[in-house]
């Protein structure tokens, strides 16, 4: 399953998408953390969609 973290010793907004496997103890990172403060034109926005 994908999903949001929080990024390790981030605040609330430092979010990113993880991996999740039911049962694990552990996640796989997917993407980098979105820092509040980087307002440059280069940070993404998520988008999702259904198919």
């Amino acid at each position: 399953m994908v999903a949001w973290d929080i990024a390790p010793g981030g605040g609330e907004y430092e979010n990113r998408l993880v991996l999740v496997g039911i049962g694990a103890k552990e996640t796989v990172s997917l993407s980098g953390a979105r820092i509040p403060a980087d307002h440059s034109a280069g940070r993404w926005e998520p988008i999702s969609a259904r198919g």
